[in-house]
Protein backbone atom coordinates (compact mmCIF):
# COMPACT_ATOMS: atom_id res chain seq x y z
CA UNK A 1 0.00 0.00 0.00
CA UNK A 2 2.99 1.85 -0.21
CA UNK A 3 3.20 4.91 -2.26
CA UNK A 4 6.39 5.57 -4.32
CA UNK A 5 7.75 9.30 -5.10
CA UNK A 6 8.04 8.24 -8.13
CA UNK A 7 4.24 7.47 -8.97
CA UNK A 8 3.07 10.59 -6.98
CA UNK A 9 4.94 12.62 -9.51
CA UNK A 10 4.00 10.79 -12.82
CA UNK A 11 0.69 11.30 -11.46
CA UNK A 12 0.98 15.11 -10.85
CA UNK A 13 3.18 15.63 -14.74
CA UNK A 14 -0.42 13.65 -16.14
CA UNK A 15 -2.99 15.89 -14.11
CA UNK A 16 -0.77 18.97 -15.56
CA UNK A 17 -1.00 17.95 -19.24
CA UNK A 18 -4.85 17.52 -18.78
CA UNK A 19 -5.22 20.75 -17.50
CA UNK A 20 -2.98 22.44 -20.43
CA UNK A 21 -5.26 20.64 -23.38
CA UNK A 22 -8.53 21.68 -21.64
CA UNK A 23 -8.27 25.25 -23.20
CA UNK A 24 -7.83 23.58 -26.65
CA UNK A 25 -10.90 21.38 -25.52
CA UNK A 26 -12.93 24.33 -24.50
CA UNK A 27 -12.45 26.02 -27.59
CA UNK A 28 -13.33 23.08 -29.79
CA UNK A 29 -16.27 21.82 -27.59
CA UNK A 30 -17.66 25.49 -27.26
CA UNK A 31 -17.44 25.24 -23.22
CA UNK A 32 -20.38 22.63 -22.93
CA UNK A 33 -19.92 22.03 -19.93
CA UNK A 34 -21.91 19.92 -17.31
CA UNK A 35 -21.66 18.32 -13.77
CA UNK A 36 -23.28 14.88 -13.09
CA UNK A 37 -24.09 12.09 -10.02
CA UNK A 38 -24.40 8.53 -10.47
CA UNK A 39 -23.95 4.74 -8.78
CA UNK A 40 -22.86 1.66 -9.58
CA UNK A 41 -22.19 -2.01 -8.28
CA UNK A 42 -19.48 -4.19 -8.63
CA UNK A 43 -17.04 -7.49 -7.94
CA UNK A 44 -13.98 -6.98 -6.32
CA UNK A 45 -10.94 -8.70 -5.63
CA UNK A 46 -8.94 -7.62 -2.27
CA UNK A 47 -5.40 -8.50 -1.67
CA UNK A 48 -4.50 -7.96 2.26
CA UNK A 49 -0.78 -8.49 2.74
CA UNK A 50 -0.54 -11.38 5.22
CA UNK A 51 3.03 -12.20 4.91
CA UNK A 52 4.63 -13.01 8.42
CA UNK A 53 1.22 -12.86 10.06
CA UNK A 54 0.30 -16.43 10.45
CA UNK A 55 -3.04 -15.72 8.17
CA UNK A 56 -3.53 -16.73 4.59
CA UNK A 57 -6.66 -14.89 2.39
CA UNK A 58 -9.47 -17.13 2.05
CA UNK A 59 -11.88 -15.58 -0.10
CA UNK A 60 -10.50 -12.53 -1.54
CA UNK A 61 -13.57 -11.70 -3.58
CA UNK A 62 -16.71 -10.17 -2.46
CA UNK A 63 -19.42 -7.37 -3.99
CA UNK A 64 -19.18 -3.58 -3.41
CA UNK A 65 -20.77 -0.45 -4.81
CA UNK A 66 -19.64 3.10 -5.64
CA UNK A 67 -21.30 6.68 -5.29
CA UNK A 68 -19.50 9.30 -8.02
CA UNK A 69 -20.15 12.46 -9.15
CA UNK A 70 -18.16 14.71 -11.09
CA UNK A 71 -17.73 17.84 -13.80
CA UNK A 72 -17.15 18.00 -17.47
CA UNK A 73 -14.78 20.26 -18.27
CA UNK A 74 -14.14 19.59 -22.08
CA UNK A 75 -15.63 16.87 -24.18
CA UNK A 76 -12.15 15.44 -23.06
CA UNK A 77 -11.36 15.77 -19.47
CA UNK A 78 -13.43 15.79 -16.59
CA UNK A 79 -12.48 15.54 -12.51
CA UNK A 80 -14.60 12.99 -10.59
CA UNK A 81 -14.99 12.22 -7.02
CA UNK A 82 -16.13 9.22 -5.34
CA UNK A 83 -16.96 6.78 -2.64
CA UNK A 84 -16.31 2.91 -2.87
CA UNK A 85 -17.57 0.08 -0.25
CA UNK A 86 -15.27 -2.66 -1.73
CA UNK A 87 -16.96 -5.20 0.53
CA UNK A 88 -14.34 -7.99 2.96
CA UNK A 89 -11.85 -10.05 2.88
CA UNK A 90 -12.17 -13.49 4.58
CA UNK A 91 -8.70 -14.57 6.70
CA UNK A 92 -8.11 -17.51 7.98
CA UNK A 93 -5.61 -18.24 10.82
CA UNK A 94 -3.03 -21.39 10.88
CA UNK A 95 -2.51 -21.40 14.73
CA UNK A 96 -4.60 -22.86 16.65
CA UNK A 97 -6.05 -20.38 19.27
CA UNK A 98 -5.89 -17.34 16.59
CA UNK A 99 -9.31 -16.50 15.41
CA UNK A 100 -10.14 -16.33 11.67
CA UNK A 101 -11.85 -13.08 10.43
CA UNK A 102 -12.22 -10.58 7.92
CA UNK A 103 -10.86 -6.81 6.67
CA UNK A 104 -13.05 -4.80 4.91
CA UNK A 105 -12.10 -2.52 2.68
CA UNK A 106 -13.52 1.31 1.96
CA UNK A 107 -11.90 4.15 0.16
CA UNK A 108 -12.89 8.12 -0.70
CA UNK A 109 -10.84 9.46 -3.25
CA UNK A 110 -10.49 12.03 -6.80
CA UNK A 111 -9.53 11.25 -10.02
CA UNK A 112 -9.02 12.87 -13.64
CA UNK A 113 -11.15 11.00 -16.33
CA UNK A 114 -9.41 11.54 -20.04
CA UNK A 115 -12.17 10.57 -22.54
CA UNK A 116 -9.62 9.74 -25.31
CA UNK A 117 -12.27 8.16 -27.90
CA UNK A 118 -15.68 8.47 -29.57
CA UNK A 119 -17.26 6.75 -32.05
CA UNK A 120 -18.34 8.41 -35.42
CA UNK A 121 -21.91 8.02 -35.05
CA UNK A 122 -21.94 10.03 -31.83
CA UNK A 123 -19.31 13.07 -33.83
CA UNK A 124 -21.35 16.14 -33.71
CA UNK A 125 -23.33 16.07 -30.98
CA UNK A 126 -24.03 17.75 -27.42
CA UNK A 127 -20.58 16.74 -24.97
CA UNK A 128 -20.98 12.81 -23.80
CA UNK A 129 -23.55 11.95 -26.16
CA UNK A 130 -23.16 8.37 -27.53
CA UNK A 131 -20.59 5.64 -27.07
CA UNK A 132 -17.48 6.91 -25.68
CA UNK A 133 -14.11 5.21 -23.87
CA UNK A 134 -11.81 6.85 -21.77
CA UNK A 135 -9.12 5.73 -18.31
CA UNK A 136 -8.60 7.51 -15.49
CA UNK A 137 -6.39 8.37 -12.45
CA UNK A 138 -6.41 9.80 -9.21
CA UNK A 139 -6.25 9.45 -5.26
CA UNK A 140 -7.83 7.39 -2.91
CA UNK A 141 -8.02 7.58 0.74
CA UNK A 142 -8.35 4.11 1.91
CA UNK A 143 -10.01 3.09 5.09
CA UNK A 144 -9.93 -0.60 6.82
CA UNK A 145 -11.95 -1.92 9.47
CA UNK A 146 -11.07 -6.20 10.58
CA UNK A 147 -12.43 -8.54 13.72
CA UNK A 148 -8.63 -9.27 13.85
CA UNK A 149 -5.54 -7.37 14.93
CA UNK A 150 -4.51 -5.39 11.62
CA UNK A 151 -1.68 -2.23 10.64
CA UNK A 152 -2.06 0.05 7.90
CA UNK A 153 1.13 1.14 6.46
CA UNK A 154 -0.41 3.98 4.19
CA UNK A 155 -3.95 5.00 3.41
CA UNK A 156 -3.15 7.29 0.43
CA UNK A 157 -3.09 4.81 -2.73
CA UNK A 158 -2.56 5.61 -6.73
CA UNK A 159 -6.23 4.91 -8.16
CA UNK A 160 -6.70 4.47 -12.28
CA UNK A 161 -8.56 2.18 -14.47
CA UNK A 162 -10.60 2.47 -17.80
CA UNK A 163 -13.96 2.17 -18.51
CA UNK A 164 -16.65 2.57 -21.38
CA UNK A 165 -19.97 5.15 -21.24
CA UNK A 166 -22.72 5.24 -23.50
CA UNK A 167 -24.38 8.79 -23.16
CA UNK A 168 -28.35 9.38 -23.87
CA UNK A 169 -30.33 12.30 -25.19
CA UNK A 170 -31.30 12.94 -21.64
CA UNK A 171 -28.32 13.35 -19.94
CA UNK A 172 -29.00 9.91 -18.95
CA UNK A 173 -25.60 7.49 -19.29
CA UNK A 174 -24.69 3.93 -18.46
CA UNK A 175 -21.05 2.83 -17.72
CA UNK A 176 -18.92 -0.45 -17.53
CA UNK A 177 -15.16 -0.57 -16.48
CA UNK A 178 -12.46 -1.50 -14.21
CA UNK A 179 -10.90 0.45 -11.11
CA UNK A 180 -7.78 -0.67 -9.45
CA UNK A 181 -6.40 0.67 -6.14
CA UNK A 182 -2.72 -0.02 -6.12
CA UNK A 183 -1.86 -3.45 -5.62
CA UNK A 184 -4.11 -4.11 -2.97
CA UNK A 185 -7.80 -4.24 -4.44
CA UNK A 186 -10.16 -3.66 -7.43
CA UNK A 187 -13.50 -4.19 -8.80
CA UNK A 188 -15.31 -4.53 -12.16
CA UNK A 189 -18.52 -2.60 -12.18
CA UNK A 190 -21.58 -1.49 -14.10
CA UNK A 191 -23.29 2.19 -13.24
CA UNK A 192 -25.47 4.90 -14.60
CA UNK A 193 -25.20 8.14 -14.04
CA UNK A 194 -27.25 11.57 -14.51
CA UNK A 195 -26.00 14.57 -16.14
CA UNK A 196 -27.30 18.29 -15.32
CA UNK A 197 -26.75 21.70 -16.97
CA UNK A 198 -27.10 20.11 -20.67
CA UNK A 199 -29.15 22.18 -22.81
CA UNK A 200 -30.60 20.48 -25.53
CA UNK A 201 -29.57 21.83 -29.01
CA UNK A 202 -32.89 23.20 -31.05
CA UNK A 203 -33.07 23.57 -34.66
CA UNK A 204 -33.24 27.43 -35.42
CA UNK A 205 -36.33 28.09 -36.97
CA UNK A 206 -36.02 30.66 -39.67
CA UNK A 207 -38.90 32.40 -39.85
CA UNK A 208 -39.87 33.83 -43.79
CA UNK A 209 -39.85 37.89 -44.15
CA UNK A 210 -43.23 39.37 -44.03
CA UNK A 211 -44.45 39.91 -47.60
CA UNK A 212 -45.52 43.66 -47.67
CA UNK A 213 -49.19 44.12 -48.54
CA UNK A 214 -49.59 45.12 -52.55
CA UNK A 215 -50.63 48.67 -53.27
CA UNK A 216 -53.98 48.89 -54.79
CA UNK A 217 -54.30 51.01 -57.86
CA UNK A 218 -58.01 51.98 -58.56
CA UNK A 219 -57.74 53.17 -62.67
CA UNK A 220 -60.50 55.16 -64.13
CA UNK A 221 -60.74 54.93 -67.81
CA UNK A 222 -61.76 58.29 -69.68
CA UNK A 223 -65.51 57.86 -70.55
CA UNK A 224 -65.52 60.00 -73.52
CA UNK A 225 -68.97 62.22 -74.41
CA UNK A 226 -69.47 65.53 -76.33
CA UNK A 227 -68.69 67.85 -73.99
CA UNK A 228 -66.61 65.76 -70.76
CA UNK A 229 -63.77 63.85 -70.60
CA UNK A 230 -63.06 62.07 -66.95
CA UNK A 231 -58.75 61.58 -66.66
CA UNK A 232 -57.94 58.51 -65.25
CA UNK A 233 -57.51 58.97 -61.29
CA UNK A 234 -54.66 56.20 -59.44
CA UNK A 235 -55.23 56.45 -55.80
CA UNK A 236 -52.72 54.42 -53.58
CA UNK A 237 -52.78 54.11 -50.27
CA UNK A 238 -49.52 54.55 -49.08
CA UNK A 239 -49.34 58.19 -49.21
CA UNK A 240 -47.48 60.70 -47.71
CA UNK A 241 -49.71 63.92 -46.53
CA UNK A 242 -46.64 65.54 -44.97
CA UNK A 243 -44.09 64.75 -47.08
CA UNK A 244 -41.84 63.84 -44.18
CA UNK A 245 -40.73 60.21 -45.37
CA UNK A 246 -43.63 58.05 -43.60
CA UNK A 247 -46.65 56.84 -44.94
CA UNK A 248 -50.07 58.01 -43.14
CA UNK A 249 -51.30 54.32 -41.98
CA UNK A 250 -47.41 54.51 -40.40
CA UNK A 251 -47.34 57.98 -39.23
CA UNK A 252 -48.22 59.02 -35.61
CA UNK A 253 -47.51 62.66 -36.01
CA UNK A 254 -49.12 63.18 -39.91
CA UNK A 255 -49.12 67.15 -39.73
CA UNK A 256 -45.65 67.58 -38.17
CA UNK A 257 -43.67 70.83 -39.76
CA UNK A 258 -42.36 70.96 -42.99
CA UNK A 259 -38.74 71.31 -43.23
CA UNK A 260 -37.65 69.00 -39.59
CA UNK A 261 -36.45 65.48 -39.13
CA UNK A 262 -38.89 62.94 -38.17
CA UNK A 263 -37.97 59.65 -36.10
CA UNK A 264 -39.77 56.61 -37.34
CA UNK A 265 -43.04 57.14 -36.32
CA UNK A 266 -43.22 60.61 -38.59
CA UNK A 267 -43.40 63.26 -35.17
CA UNK A 268 -40.96 66.10 -35.82
CA UNK A 269 -37.78 66.49 -34.21
CA UNK A 270 -35.11 69.10 -33.00
CA UNK A 271 -31.42 67.70 -33.94
CA UNK A 272 -29.97 69.34 -31.11
CA UNK A 273 -25.99 68.86 -29.87
CA UNK A 274 -27.59 68.46 -25.82
CA UNK A 275 -24.57 66.37 -25.08
CA UNK A 276 -22.75 68.52 -22.17
CA UNK A 277 -26.02 69.01 -20.67
CA UNK A 278 -25.98 66.27 -17.99
CA UNK A 279 -26.02 65.53 -14.18
CA UNK A 280 -24.30 64.10 -11.59
CA UNK A 281 -26.08 61.66 -9.74
CA UNK A 282 -28.63 62.28 -8.07
CA UNK A 283 -28.56 66.39 -8.75
CA UNK A 284 -30.49 68.50 -10.72
CA UNK A 285 -28.50 72.08 -10.84
CA UNK A 286 -27.05 73.07 -13.88
CA UNK A 287 -23.34 73.85 -14.34
CA UNK A 288 -21.91 76.47 -16.13
CA UNK A 289 -20.97 74.44 -19.26
CA UNK A 290 -24.78 73.24 -19.19
CA UNK A 291 -26.17 77.05 -19.24
CA UNK A 292 -23.73 77.44 -22.24
CA UNK A 293 -25.23 74.97 -24.58
CA UNK A 294 -28.41 76.24 -23.60
CA UNK A 295 -27.77 79.53 -24.46
CA UNK A 296 -27.41 77.83 -28.13
CA UNK A 297 -30.26 76.10 -27.91
CA UNK A 298 -32.16 79.21 -26.84
CA UNK A 299 -31.21 81.17 -30.34
CA UNK A 300 -32.20 77.73 -32.58
CA UNK A 301 -35.55 77.82 -30.66
CA UNK A 302 -36.10 81.50 -31.08
CA UNK A 303 -34.98 80.90 -34.89
CA UNK A 304 -38.18 78.26 -35.80
CA UNK A 305 -41.26 80.00 -34.54
CA UNK A 306 -43.00 77.25 -36.67
CA UNK A 307 -42.25 75.07 -33.82
CA UNK A 308 -45.69 75.65 -31.36
CA UNK A 309 -44.61 73.29 -28.19
CA UNK A 310 -41.58 71.81 -27.79
CA UNK A 311 -41.04 69.01 -24.94
CA UNK A 312 -38.28 68.50 -22.55
CA UNK A 313 -37.38 65.45 -22.03
CA UNK A 314 -35.60 64.46 -19.24
CA UNK A 315 -33.71 60.96 -18.11
CA UNK A 316 -31.48 59.64 -15.17
CA UNK A 317 -29.90 56.36 -14.75
CA UNK A 318 -30.91 53.12 -12.77
CA UNK A 319 -29.26 53.99 -9.72
CA UNK A 320 -31.96 54.28 -6.97
CA UNK A 321 -35.37 53.52 -6.64
CA UNK A 322 -37.43 53.92 -10.06
CA UNK A 323 -39.95 56.22 -8.13
CA UNK A 324 -36.95 58.39 -6.95
CA UNK A 325 -35.23 58.65 -10.44
CA UNK A 326 -39.03 59.14 -11.96
CA UNK A 327 -39.27 62.05 -9.52
CA UNK A 328 -35.50 63.51 -10.18
CA UNK A 329 -35.95 63.53 -14.08
CA UNK A 330 -39.16 65.40 -13.72
CA UNK A 331 -37.25 67.93 -11.71
CA UNK A 332 -34.12 68.26 -14.23
CA UNK A 333 -36.55 68.83 -17.14
CA UNK A 334 -37.54 71.55 -15.39
CA UNK A 335 -34.53 72.91 -14.33
CA UNK A 336 -33.98 72.79 -17.98
CA UNK A 337 -37.30 74.43 -18.72
CA UNK A 338 -36.92 77.20 -16.44
CA UNK A 339 -33.29 78.16 -17.36
CA UNK A 340 -34.53 78.24 -21.29
CA UNK A 341 -37.72 80.36 -20.05
CA UNK A 342 -35.34 82.64 -18.33
CA UNK A 343 -33.02 83.73 -21.34
CA UNK A 344 -35.89 84.50 -23.93
CA UNK A 345 -38.20 81.29 -24.66
CA UNK A 346 -41.92 81.68 -24.20
CA UNK A 347 -42.88 79.62 -21.52
CA UNK A 348 -46.22 78.47 -23.53
CA UNK A 349 -44.23 76.62 -25.92
CA UNK A 350 -42.27 74.27 -23.50
CA UNK A 351 -43.46 71.63 -21.73
CA UNK A 352 -41.02 69.43 -19.15
CA UNK A 353 -41.53 65.64 -18.97
CA UNK A 354 -39.28 63.26 -16.87
CA UNK A 355 -38.87 59.90 -17.80
CA UNK A 356 -37.16 58.36 -14.82
CA UNK A 357 -34.75 54.88 -16.01
CA UNK A 358 -37.05 54.06 -18.80
CA UNK A 359 -35.37 55.20 -22.13
CA UNK A 360 -31.57 54.39 -21.69
CA UNK A 361 -29.18 54.66 -24.52
CA UNK A 362 -25.79 53.77 -23.06
CA UNK A 363 -25.17 50.44 -20.92
CA UNK A 364 -26.31 51.42 -17.15
CA UNK A 365 -23.47 49.29 -16.02
CA UNK A 366 -20.58 51.31 -17.02
CA UNK A 367 -20.00 54.62 -15.57
CA UNK A 368 -19.83 55.99 -18.88
CA UNK A 369 -22.92 54.82 -19.96
CA UNK A 370 -25.01 55.84 -16.77
CA UNK A 371 -23.27 59.33 -17.11
CA UNK A 372 -24.59 59.33 -21.16
CA UNK A 373 -28.31 58.24 -19.75
CA UNK A 374 -28.41 61.37 -17.29
CA UNK A 375 -28.92 63.33 -20.17
CA UNK A 376 -31.80 66.03 -21.48
CA UNK A 377 -33.71 65.87 -25.14
CA UNK A 378 -35.73 68.11 -27.13
CA UNK A 379 -38.52 66.98 -28.99
CA UNK A 380 -41.21 69.26 -31.38
CA UNK A 381 -44.78 68.63 -30.17
CA UNK A 382 -47.33 70.03 -33.06
CA UNK A 383 -50.41 71.61 -31.61
CA UNK A 384 -52.85 68.72 -33.03
CA UNK A 385 -51.01 66.21 -31.69
CA UNK A 386 -52.37 64.24 -28.31
CA UNK A 387 -50.37 64.40 -25.21
CA UNK A 388 -49.85 60.94 -24.17
CA UNK A 389 -49.97 62.08 -20.33
CA UNK A 390 -50.29 65.68 -18.94
CA UNK A 391 -47.10 67.81 -17.32
CA UNK A 392 -46.30 66.85 -13.47
CA UNK A 393 -47.49 69.94 -11.50
CA UNK A 394 -44.38 71.13 -9.70
CA UNK A 395 -42.72 73.65 -8.27
CA UNK A 396 -40.42 75.10 -10.93
CA UNK A 397 -36.95 74.67 -9.14
CA UNK A 398 -34.69 78.52 -8.97
CA UNK A 399 -32.14 79.13 -11.61
CA UNK A 400 -29.13 80.28 -10.54
CA UNK A 401 -27.29 82.39 -12.94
Amino acid sequence: MIINKTSVITCLLALQILTVSVHADDIEAGNERSWYLGAGLGLTELDPDTNNTGYTVADERDSGYKLFGGYDFSKRLTVEGFYVDMGSAAITSSFAGQPDGTIDYSTLGASALWYFWRNSEAKGKDLRKGLQAYVHGGLSFLNNSSSVAYSQENSVQIQYGAAIEYGLNNGIALRAGLDLYDKDAGMAFVGVLKRFGIKPKRKKVIEPEPVPEPIVETVVEPVATESVMVPAVVISYDTDSDSDGVYDRLDECADSPAGFNVDEKGCSIIKLELGGVNFAPKSYDLNEESKRILDEVVVVINASPEIQKIEVQAHTDYKGSGEANLKLSEQRAASVKAYLVSQGVREERLVAKGYGESQPIADNKTEEGRAKNRRVELKAINEGQPELESEPEQEEPEIKQ
